[in-house]
């Protein structure tokens, strides 16, 4: 049998029996665990409403790496801004 374990990664058992239905049930069983594993993981994110996410984020740093240095991006001009050949002509000839 392969199956994800609660941590998530590939696990390789052997079932020992060359029952079918048995390997099955064995196989269901892990699975259960593993689902059970993820819901206690998700929980948290299903009981968070909006004001208690705001919160949590507002005390959590800024990711913006722009909003932490003060440093504003600068947009270049397209060449019909600035007046290209290329712009007018339609390409390259």
């Amino acid at each position: 049998m392969i199956y994800r374990g609660v941590d998530g990664k590939p696990v390789a058992e052997n079932a020992w029996t060359d029952d079918r239905d048995e390997a099955l049930r064995l196989l269901a069983q892990r699975a259960i665990e593993t689902l059970k594993a993820r819901i206690v993981e998700l929980e948290p994110y299903a009981e968070e409403t909006p004001a208690t996410r705001a919160a949590d984020q507002s005390e959590q740093p800024s990711r913006n790496r722009r909003e932490q240095t003060g440093v504003r991006r600068v947009l270049r001009k397209s060449a019909a801004d600035r007046g290209s050949n290329r712009a007018r002509t339609g390409g390259r000839k």
